[in-house]
């Protein structure tokens, strides 16, 4: 065969011949990964004999009701928790505040 120069890598020539990559319709770069022919569905892993493409998957294991659930609690609790400092500091000579505070040793 012709001569090829310079030689492509191992994981290149890996890619090409032993990998699913090329056999499922996809390219291999000249660094061995597997170039997916539709990136918004597929992606990347592996290189060289390893390389070929994945579907995406969808990481967001929180749906988005309980997303915006959370973040409400989440915000009640830290307005609730400002309103009782405000409180506490506005009513610190109210005898009763004073006796739920801790001694202070002089």
């Amino acid at each position: 065969g012709p001569i090829l120069y310079p030689m492509p890598s191992w994981d290149r020539r890996d890619c090409a011949k032993l990998s699913q990559c090329e056999v499922s319709g996809d390219t291999c770069t000249i660094e061995g990964k597997c170039a997916c022919r539709q990136p918004d569905i597929y992606r990347p892993v592996g290189a060289g004999e390893t390389a070929e493409c994945i579907p995406r998957e969808d990481m967001n294991f929180i749906n988005t009701p309980l997303l915006g659930m959370g973040y409400f609690l989440v915000t009640a609790v830290l307005i609730f928790a400002a309103a009782t400092l405000i409180w506490v500091y506005y009513y610190r000579k109210n005898m009763l505040v004073r006796a739920s505070q801790p001694k202070t040793i002089k």
